[in-house]
């Protein structure tokens, strides 16, 4: 799915969210999970609002690197895509 109009512009109706900082982070034996909003949280009113991406980092094989990035991690997930087997489960 494209989501660029050219090289540097977006498609109409559509926006781009990047994470501003890592606002709580989990680390596990198999990953590393960042909770991130798009925004600088200066005060806990600021935490009910917003883009909020979860980030999730893990290694299914050796010399790899996976990320995974959702939002409304939690959620209902219509899955698409392929499944990557782990080599190191």
């Amino acid at each position: 799915m494209k989501f660029s109009n050219g090289h540097w512009l977006l498609r109409e109706g559509y926006k781009a969210y990047a994470p501003a900082e890592a606002y709580d982070v989990e680390v596990s034996d198999c990953e590393v999970r960042f909770f991130t909003p798009t925004q600088h949280i200066m005060n806990k009113g600021m935490t009910l609002g917003g883009v909020a991406l979860t980030i999730l980092i893990s290694s299914p094989g050796e010399d790899m690197i996976r990320v995974r990035t959702y939002h409304h991690f939690g959620a209902a997930m219509n899955k698409k895509g392929f499944d990557i087997e782990d080599q190191l489960a």
